[in-house]
């Protein structure tokens, strides 16, 4: 976007007419050293070893859930946003009548990167929430799965605490008993 903002400040000046040839001939110069670049970053860009602005009308999908369906499955669709996929390749500003015809090219293909960024965003946006919803049910799941094999440590202590009551109850009464019984032979005996 920024170079084509160049591309076309430099063509509003060329179809200035208080510009020489000359100074025509050196804004077509920087004019062609703009869409070189422009070619060059759009043919090397590559995501995940993809070529991502020109790869006019190959559809990528990404897995964004667990089911190999349609529901499951974001797809993007890669476009062409070389220069010639802009329609900028060989624009020349050396006269009145070629800057302004550059100049209309120009727009058109700054509004073709503008849809296209807003439609790249959109894509990322919607990623982007699938990957925070899939880390919410991952979440979930496992504080899920955690309540049901975890045991609930409170409850657990009071089981153990309320047993162990009940077993040293049952061993004072034991020993009473066995106390009495010695009370009443020594009785009998003496």
């Amino acid at each position: 976007t920024n170079m084509l903002q160049r591309m076309r400040e430099l063509s509003v000046q060329a179809a200035n007419d208080t510009y020489s040839p000359e100074d025509r001939l050196a804004l077509d110069k920087e004019m062609v050293e703009l869409e070189a670049e422009i070619t060059r970053i759009s043919k090397n860009t590559k995501w995940n070893n993809m070529s991502f602005l020109d790869n006019a009308g190959v559809t990528k999908t990404f897995q964004v859930g667990i089911a190999n369906n349609e529901d499951s499955t974001i797809a993007v669709e890669f476009v062409d946003l070389t220069a010639s996929g802009l329609d900028i390749v060989g624009l020349d500003v050396s006269s009145h009548a070629d800057a302004q015809a550059a100049l209309d090219k120009i727009d058109t293909a700054i509004a073709n990167v503008d849809e296209f960024r807003a439609d790249v965003g959109a894509k990322i946006n919607r990623l982007n929430f699938a990957v925070e919803n899939l880390t919410n049910i991952s979440i979930n799941t496992s504080a899920s799965r955690s309540r049901i094999e975890d045991a609930d440590f409170a409850k657990a202590s009071s089981e153990l605490a309320r047993t162990q009551i009940i077993q040293q109850a049952a061993t004072a009464v034991l020993s009473q008993a066995n106390a009495d019984q010695q009370s009443v032979l020594k009785l009998l005996q003496g």
